[in-house]
């Protein structure tokens, strides 16, 4: 006489024995998942077999989530960039293989339980555990858009839905869902972007705009300039600021303007640019848009903050161009970096004579020589960096 599988209390602790019977395939796969969630494992449905003449699925197999191993073959064949991501498969050997009978019903076929890692006793920890529902999902997202952080939002669903599956909802999760749906969104959002620059050009027939999309179609890089800007371009080309120190909230795209100054010394916005990330191609891009919308006039002098990937593009696009770095900046950043030095007496005193109040280069070289002898740091030190590229921020040497 058959055997069909017993109540859910029961078959999470049982083994899946020689005979038994499910209704259909996805009944044995549940059966499958709810073993696998009282051994601590996660489950997965793998390769079939099907019947050669009509091609009805005869035979299944379900497998520990760690089964296999990553295929090595990729884009880098095609020459192209690939993330790679941590690998968590193990070739676990663990499986349970059910076939089809003439009844129409399934049966237990073989059944492997060894596993070549170790089980987990988190569910939350198992990746097939975490199917979050619908209402879940709505309340993270209403949660996000009232600023709420991930750790405060994933405590709060732990808390108000405790119905949410097998396993706690944790920070991870919430960021890795927020960061689909702002994939989804930027779409959106882009297309509200372009009809808002079609309409602008439509009254400012100067106004400029492009937008850099990746090969799954979203967004990368979005710039703006409008005609007011061009033409004043074209007058004060002599020094241009630039930077991306403002980051949006929603997307976490850093805005990038473009600044300059006129005659009266006041400032003015030379164009815009919203950047993904900030990549030397993201930089590449931006330039060179930037370039062809300036008929390629060259800056004469560019100020940015220090950025090994900017710095980069900017050798590339404007080689003929003055790259200076932002002394403000520096000046900021010597405090996080000058930590091991500021506590000995009398440096400040000397290193405010040195930046602030040397007149000349021949001055100021002199003081760095004094300050060198005297506090005796290391010439790998932050400060002899800096100091090796003075002539990019050093007022004397320009």
């Amino acid at each position: 006489m058959a055997m069909s599988p017993q109540s859910q209390d029961e078959r999470e602790v049982r083994i899946p024995f020689v005979g038994m019977e499910f209704k259909d395939e996805d009944e044995a796969f549940q059966y499958y998942l709810d073993y696998a969630k009282s051994k601590g494992f996660g489950e997965r449905k793998a390769h079939v077999y099907r019947s050669s003449s009509s091609q009805v699925i005869t035979c299944r197999y379900f497998v520990c989530d760690k089964e296999g191993a990553k295929s090595m073959s990729d884009k880098r064949q095609l020459g192209k960039t690939v993330q790679r991501h941590r690998d968590t498969r193990t070739n676990c050997q663990a499986r349970m293989v059910v076939s089809k009978m003439k009844s129409g019903r399934w049966t237990r076929k073989t059944f492997d339980d060894v596993h070549n890692h170790v089980l987990l006793t988190t569910p939350s920890k198992i990746r097939s555990r975490r199917h979050i529902s619908e209402t879940c999902r709505n309340l993270r997202e209403t949660l996000h858009k009232s600023r709420v952080g991930l750790s405060q939002m994933s405590q709060i669903l732990n808390e108000t839905l405790p119905n949410t599956g097998s396993a706690l909802i944790t920070r991870v999760d919430c960021s890795n869902h927020l960061r689909g749906v702002r994939s989804n969104n930027i779409g959106k959002e882009c297309m509200a972007i372009v009809q808002i620059f079609k309409e602008k050009k439509l009254n400012d027939g100067f106004f400029f705009f492009d937008v850099e999309l990746d090969e799954f179609g979203q967004t990368r890089c979005v710039f703006w300039v409008d005609g007011r800007s061009r033409m004043a371009y074209s007058e004060f080309r002599d020094v241009d600021v630039f930077g991306t120190t403002y980051k949006t909230n929603r997307f976490g795209f850093p805005f990038a303007p473009f600044v300059g100054a006129n005659h009266h010394i006041q400032s003015i916005l030379f164009g815009c640019a919203l950047i993904a990330d900030e990549k030397e191609e993201s930089f590449l891009w931006v330039f060179q848009t930037w370039l062809r919308c300036m008929i390629g006039k060259h800056l004469k002098t560019i100020i940015t903050y220090q950025d090994l990937a900017m710095g980069k593009a900017i050798a590339k696009v404007f080689p003929n161009s003055g790259h200076r770095l932002c002394s403000w900046n520096i000046g900021r950043n010597s405090m996080k970096y000058l930590v091991d030095l500021k506590s000995k007496e009398g440096f400040m005193r000397d290193y405010n004579n040195w930046l602030h109040r040397s007149e000349s280069i021949k001055p100021f070289e002199n003081r760095w020589g004094e300050l060198h002898a005297t506090y005796n740091f290391d010439d790998k030190h932050w400060f002899c960096k800096m100091y090796n590229i003075r002539h990019k921020w050093v007022s004397l040497y320009w």
